[in-house]
């Protein structure tokens, strides 16, 4: 009894405690975050108890510790478990949408208003653009630089972002109300600011209440406008056109296409304006009444119709068939883009790792609600992704190449499991873009492929994409390597920390993370990368070039941040003595530490729990080896 109780015991401490965060926000909290859970003991196998709250990506083949990425898409609590042979360990994460409140800060500005926002969780980081200037710090302070709508991010680990919706301007230019109205019908005009005036500059035309009730009395135009006693900042009256219009039969019918697919688009005219158009069918096509863009919701026929003021109406019958193939829309999460849009078919070979776009397709500014499909597939899986065309990637705002729904990233994108001959539609892609403001800040780095595990010989690696993102995770910057392997990104706004994540299609990547730029240090030009032709792996190299004495020496310390212990991994051509270094940023030695590194890869985890939250410095140094590296320590 006592040797069972005994193997039991010693059992329960082969596996050694998961390190990392017990809460996540949901991808669709307005964070958009991953975290990484590792266990120091390889071998393993990684598990959820809830798949649809937390789903789990391993990614121990990149690193000298088992390690496993979690996203989440759902409110919930999840256990995580780690198994090797008969023992395991769980780890509990929470996922949710904990964001904090506005407490404090005008939310309507006027040009060169200044206020200072204040969340109810103290600590964190304020992030503005556009309209707004912001120092991207802790202060919260935002200056109104031009007239319009935008937002503003907090960013509080482990809270999720906080937005603000930020008006600049008084608001009284924007009236609601038809522009096309009958002889004899009433509609109701508003304006979002309130205590101003309606008047009608032609009453025998249209009239309007001293509420904004417009009557159309005769056939013409007339302008309604609506003026603002004592406004503080943009215009003091806002005006609207209308188009009073008699019944009319109206001309013919104009469309694109006659038959469409379910799940498709299209917009049907008429020469004649100020009608109103209806579907005979709501279950085969439905029809905008206003617009005229029909939806095909299944198959059959369904007559369309166009009448103006009650007047006769014309018709056209619009048939809808069903769709053997993938289909949806691309959505934009701001400003509609007017260049063309590509979108990839693309398939995953799990055995081989590789990701291959089996058809892409164009589509104009032109086509509604940018339309796609593919049809004709074989039963297989797989994934959506769409770009924008640009001439040049980027400027101060756009957006960067997504995967369905909205994922930056192969691995947590919708997946579509298509059977030949079924109607899978509906597979939207949100683009995601960000919006940067100016700054003196630069990075820059290289990219290199091969010269790894399985290869003889490195090159320049060509074309890579590479997105910037900022401290409240979001993308602000996309761009590419050159015929060299070389990237930059300039113009970035300083006192916030960056990550680079590289992309490309049959690899996967690790961030470089934790670049910090301020004002005294507003450049990194040593942000490298290998691509790993053989590993499918694309890790940053942590070291600069002068960090190393031997080709064959390298260096990493992870994860950074950290929450108390860190892992220094080598890689080295020699067995000797090296010396391990931590200080504080102001120089004060806080660790020192003898490590004995043995020639090829090795690794040796460093416990800093007792360190404070903060920056600080590590340095590595041998006979053969000079690693300095920045850390942060982050609970």
């Amino acid at each position: 009894m006592f040797l069972v109780a005994l193997l039991c015991t010693f059992s329960s401490f082969a596996v050694s405690p998961i390190i990392g965060p017990h809460t996540i926000c949901t991808m669709d909290s307005g964070r958009g975050s991953s975290l990484a859970l590792i266990d120091s003991v390889r071998g393993g196998i990684w598990s959820t108890s809830n798949p649809s709250i937390l789903s789990i990506y391993d990614t121990s083949s990149t690193a000298s510790v088992s390690q496993v990425v979690l996203f989440s898409f759902t409110p919930g609590t999840a256990t995580i478990t780690y198994t090797v042979g008969s023992s395991y360990v769980t780890h509990t994460v929470i996922a949710g949408n904990n964001t904090p409140t506005l407490v404090s800060g005008s939310t309507h500005l006027c040009i060169g208003d200044t206020t200072v926002l204040v969340s109810s969780e103290a600590s964190g980081t304020w992030c503005a653009g556009g309209i707004l200037y912001s120092d991207c710090g802790p202060s919260g302070m935002i200056v109104a630089l031009h007239d319009g709508v935008t937002f503003v991010s907090h960013n509080s680990y482990p809270y999720c972002n906080l937005t603000v919706t930020i008006t600049v301007g008084v608001g009284n230019d924007n009236i609601s109300g038809p522009s096309i109205m009958c002889v004899g019908s009433t509609a109701s005009f508003t304006d979002p600011v309130s205590g101003g005036t309606w008047s009608s500059s032609n009453t025998s035309i249209a009239t309007i209440s001293s509420g904004g009730l417009v009557s159309g009395v005769a056939a013409g135009t007339a302008i309604i406008s609506y003026h603002l006693i004592g406004a503080s900042c943009g215009p003091t009256d806002a005006t609207k056109v209308i188009k009073i219009t008699s019944p009319s039969i109206p001309a013919a019918i104009a469309y694109t296409s006659a038959m469409i697919h379910v799940g498709e688009l299209d917009t049907l005219t008429d020469a004649t304006p100020g009608g109103v158009w209806t579907s005979s069918n709501l279950s085969v096509a439905t029809v905008n009444g206003s617009t005229g863009v029909v939806t095909g919701v299944g198959p059959g026929t369904s007559t369309i119709s166009y009448a103006v003021c009650g007047a006769t109406a014309v018709t056209t019958v619009i048939s809808i068939s069903s769709l053997d193939g993938i289909s949806g829309h691309i959505n934009f999460s701001g400003y509609t883009s007017g260049d063309d849009i590509i979108v990839w078919l693309i398939q995953y070979n799990p055995s081989t790792m590789m990701l291959t776009a089996v058809d892409s397709v164009i589509i104009p500014p032109t086509t509604v609600n940018r339309y796609y499909k593919f049809t004709g597939l074989v039963s297989d899986s797989f994934r959506i992704k769409a770009s924008i065309r640009y001439t040049s990637f980027f400027g101060f705002d756009g957006y960067v190449p997504t995967y369905s729904n909205s994922s930056l990233y192969w691995n947590t994108a919708n997946v579509v499991n298509h059977i030949t001959g079924n109607s899978d539609i509906n597979n939207d892609v949100n683009l995601l873009g960000g919006i940067r403001a100016g700054g003196p800040g630069f990075i820059s780095g290289d990219v290199t492929t091969g010269a790894n595990r399985g290869t003889s010989t490195s090159g320049p690696a060509v074309g890579l994409a590479l997105f910037l993102i900022n401290s409240s995770n979001h993308v602000v910057d996309m761009t590419q390597t050159d015929v060299s392997g070389h990237y930059e990104f300039a113009n970035l706004p300083v006192g916030t920390t960056y990550k680079i994540v590289p992309e490309a299609l049959s690899y996967n990547s690790i961030p470089y993370s934790s670049i910090s730029l301020t004002s005294s240090a507003p450049s990194m030009s040593a942000a490298n990368f290998v691509q790993h032709t053989v590993s499918k792996t694309i890790t940053p190299i942590t070291e600069g070039v002068l960090n190393i004495g031997s080709t064959e020496n390298t260096v990493m310390a992870y994860p950074n941040p950290t929450n108390g212990i860190l892992n220094v991994d080598w890689n080295a051509d020699a067995n000797e003595k090296g010396t391990l270094i931590i200080s504080d940023i102001s120089g004060r030695e806080l660790m020192n530490k003898t490590l004995n590194i043995r020639q090829g890869s090795g690794s040796e985890q460093v416990d800093i729990s007792g360190f404070n939250s903060g920056i600080y410095f590590l340095s590595l140094k041998s006979g053969q080896i000079n690693y300095i590296t920045k850390i942060q320590v982050r609970y």
